[in-house]
């Protein structure tokens, strides 16, 4: 029995966007050094057809993260500039400070609440070539008998298309007993999830080793500082990861006065 071989009309992504062929109705163009498909429909050049299968993201072949900026400019590629062009966006607001403590015996402070998340499509708006972004700083540490700081939140615009992950609350003063940071929301895009909020502690809750811890942030994303032991007491600690709010300090059995944890800046995730 006779075996045909087929070879596709193959070349370097580089090299199909020099030349921008037409391709005919029905021919598939592969690009030899990213893996993604093209299929012709007679009319259409090159740079102007858009990825087979783009949509469902089956091609996705680049990550890029960023944990800082400020109204910074990202181009969109030239790859994604045709009919269909699409990038996803996960933004993560950054987590708040936790509160210190007085010098009451016993006292601790309140936890830092983590930001929250929102993922979202930009489908690529022809001449609109760059995308703007804001990455949230983290909540400052709370100094002795002072509050925490709140998280920045993190935003991304494109093509008047904002989407927002709001940062988490700051933690109160250890005399405040009205509960930890709120928890950051987000807005705007497919799906947003709530951070965690941090824990409430107030006074006289040195028996309690979980009170005051920081807020986690979405998807595994960053975990909350946890508050130090009973004892003698200790400074809250710093959240980890990205989004997460810091633990309290903790008195314990002393009356020296202890500060907060921070919390952790945001981050912008670019698939595409």
């Amino acid at each position: 029995m006779a075996y045909i071989t087929l070879q596709v009309r193959r070349d370097t992504a580089s090299n199909w966007t020099s030349n921008n062929p037409t391709l005919l109705a029905g021919e598939p163009g592969v690009e030899t050094d990213t893996g993604r498909l093209k299929i012709g429909n007679g009319s259409t050049a090159w740079t102007s057809l858009g990825y087979y299968g783009y949509n469902s993201y089956q091609y996705q072949r680049t990550i890029e993260a960023y944990t800082t900026g400020t109204n910074t400019t990202w181009s969109v590629p030239t790859s994604l500039r045709v009919t269909g062009g699409r990038w996803r966006v996960t933004v993560l607001g950054a987590g708040g400070g936790a509160g210190g403590t007085t010098a009451v015996a016993g006292q601790t402070s309140n936890g830092g609440g983590a930001g929250g998340v929102t993922v979202g499509v930009y489908t690529y708006a022809s001449g609109v070539n760059s995308m703007t972004y804001s990455v949230g700083a983290a909540g400052t540490a709370g100094a002795a008998s002072g509050a925490g700081g709140a998280g920045g939140s993190s935003i991304t615009t494109y093509n008047s298309v904002t989407y927002t992950g709001n940062g988490g609350g700051n933690g109160a003063v250890g005399t405040t007993a009205s509960g930890g940071g709120t928890a950051g929301s987000g807005s705007g895009g497919v799906y947003s999830i709530s951070g965690q909020p941090g824990g409430g502690a107030g006074t006289n809750a040195a028996t309690n080793n979980f009170d005051g811890l920081g807020g986690n942030a979405p998807l595994g994303l960053g975990w909350g500082g946890r508050g130090p032991s009973t004892g003698a007491g200790a400074d809250g600690l710093a959240g980890q990861g990205y989004g997460a709010g810091g633990s309290a300090g903790r008195n314990g059995s002393s009356t020296t006065t202890r500060a907060g944890g921070a919390g952790t800046g945001g981050i912008i995730i670019i698939e595409y």
